[in-house]
């Protein structure tokens, strides 16, 4: 395979099971008699380096896991955030629409009024028409029936 088309994560984790293969193999082999002082020192340099290394890992898994979780998180909130502006423009075009319904029930009571009035002026001058009417029927028929008496 080619190298370039591996990911790192995966050579980094090769190359890690390959150091602790060797560390543990290291470890494990027997102190003999005749082996100095540096390898004795070398040793305890891997022991370290190896509890170092592993604390190092277990921190970075842990921080990881962290991230995980605050990315998790961090994408919840958006997705919520993204619902709630959903709804807020959904709130903002129905309080739109209502507004403008409003609006226009109150020029039509507004027209409404108006037309009262006008119906309540048209049936006062029908009154005071019909008033009249009555009058000039009154008076003819009474100068007709005056005129009647005279003629008889």
């Amino acid at each position: 395979a080619d190298p370039s088309s591996v990911p790192a994560e995966t050579i980094a984790a090769a190359v890690r099971a390959g150091l602790e293969e060797h560390r543990v193999t290291l470890m494990q082999a027997p102190v003999s008699a005749n082996e100095s002082a540096t390898v004795v020192e070398l040793r305890r340099l891997v022991r370290e380096k190896g509890a170092q290394h592993a604390h190092a890992n277990q921190k970075l898994d842990n921080l990881h896991a962290r991230f995980e979780a605050l990315r998790d998180n961090h994408d919840k909130a958006v997705t919520q955030l993204q619902e709630l502006n959903r709804l807020l423009r959904e709130e903002r075009a129905k309080t739109s629409r209502l507004e403008q319904e409003a609006l226009l029930r109150s020029v039509r009571a507004d027209e409404l009024g108006e037309l009262r009035a006008q119906l309540d002026a048209e049936k006062h001058a029908r009154r005071l028409l019909d008033e009249d009417n009555r009058q000039l029927l009154a008076r003819a028929l009474s100068e007709t029936d005056s005129t009647e008496l005279g003629a008889l």
